[in-house]
């Protein structure tokens, strides 16, 4: 049955680590019940409530918090603990009004009680808001938040497409190896998330697509090089592949689960975005982009492309040396593959040497062409999209930019969730995350 929240009420979803209330989510939770939420979640989780808790504050708070302030910040941390068990700062609430401030004049008109505690709650707990310099690490700008809410303000349906990279194993366990299956549990948060945004947006009808590296010739596009040569090395290539594919069919199993008729998730294959990426490339630099050296790449970008797109890709850059340093070294290491290796499996080993040559400076004109077309795909098609890859950097966001033909205050609906390696026990949210499904998080202790 289709679940879509109407005026006084908000549609609820557990987005906590500990998932103590999930056997709640996805029902409707009228706005005079939030306060026994909070009652709820403070008794499972056997912490006390914050001095947020005002229980009347959730019916007689302004929207747009024009008057009595307090009682739109105390409306608002209520939900927002009761989504995600965490106790809000008030400097974790406050980014809220800077967001409705950032709207559109006519979203700010529409503007609801039940879209402050439903879509802007949903917004805060899962996405780091940050207003300090350019670019903060893990943190999205204001006016992206306005942006991408004001998108969901809207009733017309709505496409969300979210590349993933691949699933490693813990470092300190494996390195340099794949994981035998994606985290569960990091899987369900971050569908959870997503349901919590799009049932409480007015979108009619939300399609969220995962696009996740297949077991296809291009394998290992999706991963470290040093990753891939471990496993050929190793002669394991066939293992490798087949995790792929267990990936793959797991992130499926897990989203089907959250799949109703007003959201539906899938998980496709990420090569069409890398090749149109590739194919971007070409048209601009050639055939043979790929093998483009560090010396001649400042004349390439000064004779192709404008002073932002230079600094995009000169940040991609030191993100691959540091990252990739053994781009530029594999040739001449190429093992010999066994005979009984499937065609397919083959073909992915090919491919991988084929490119063998490509240099970080290649491999950093490719990173900002991903990112730019994944942009120019959300805007030719009037979504948004939503971050749960492992890295947020500043070249992903100036792809970003570039994209939408923009200097570094223009707005674009992209969101990067929130992501924590190590999550301990504490009451800001600070301390939830969401994004990469291939590290397990380490979990909160009562």
């Amino acid at each position: 049955m289709t679940t879509r929240r109407c005026a006084s009420e908000v549609i609820f979803w557990d987005v906590s680590m500990g998932q103590e209330m999930s056997y709640r989510s996805g029902m409707p939770v009228a706005l005079d019940e939030i306060a026994d939420m909070c009652r709820e979640r403070a008794a499972a989780q056997k912490t006390e409530l914050g001095p947020w808790f005002r229980p009347s504050a959730v019916l007689t708070f302004h929207p747009l918090a024009l008057t009595k302030p307090a009682r739109w910040e105390n409306a608002l941390a209520m939900v927002m603990f009761a989504i995600s068990g965490k106790s809000p700062r008030r400097d974790e609430v406050l980014p809220g009004r800077e967001v409705l401030a950032r709207l559109s004049r006519s979203a700010r008109r529409m503007v609801e009680p039940s879209d402050v505690l439903g879509l802007l709650a949903s917004l805060l707990v899962g996405f780091r808001l940050s207003d300090r310099g350019d670019f903060v690490q893990e943190a999205n700008r204001y006016v992206d938040a306005a942006e991408t809410m004001g998108r969901l303000l809207r009733t017309d349906p709505l496409q969300v497409e979210i590349p993933l990279c691949a699933h490693r194993a813990p470092r300190s366990l494996e390195p340099r190896r794949l994981a035998r299956e994606p985290d569960h549990d990091g899987i369900r948060r971050a569908c959870a998330l997503i349901r919590l945004v799009l049932d409480n947006a007015r979108v009619a009808h939300g399609q969220v697509r995962f696009l996740q590296q297949t077991a296809t010739e291009r394998a290992s596009s999706c991963m470290f090089p040093s990753v891939f040569l471990e496993y050929v090395v190793r002669g394991e290539l066939e293992l490798l592949m087949g995790l792929l594919t267990v990936h793959e069919k797991t992130v499926r199993r897990v989203a089907d689960q959250y799949t109703s008729e007003s959201v539906r998730f899938s998980v496709e294959p990420l090569d069409g975005l890398s090749i149109e990426a590739e194919k971007q490339l070409e048209s601009t630099y050639g055939a043979g982009w790929r093998r483009i050296g560090a010396d001649r790449l400042a004349d390439a970008l000064a004779a192709e492309t404008a002073d932002r797109e230079r600094a995009a890709v000169e940040d991609a850059l030191r993100h691959v040396r540091r990252f990739m340093p053994e781009l530029g070294q594999m040739r001449g290491r190429r093992p010999i593959l066994g005979s009984g290796i499937p065609t397919s499996h083959r073909a992915a080993g090919d491919w991988f040497f084929e490119r063998s040559d490509t240099s970080a400076a290649g491999k950093a004109l490719f990173e900002v062409a991903f990112y730019r077309r994944w942009a120019e795909r959300t805007r030719a098609t009037g979504s948004i999209s939503l971050g749960f890859d492992r890295d947020w950097s500043r070249y992903q966001r100036d792809a970003w930019l570039l994209a939408y033909d923009g200097g570094p205050d223009s707005r674009i609906p992209l969101l990067y969730a929130r992501r924590n390696t190590d999550v301990l026990p504490g009451r800001a949210l600070r301390n939830l995350s969401y994004r990469q499904f291939w590290l397990p998080i380490k979990r909160e202790m009562p």
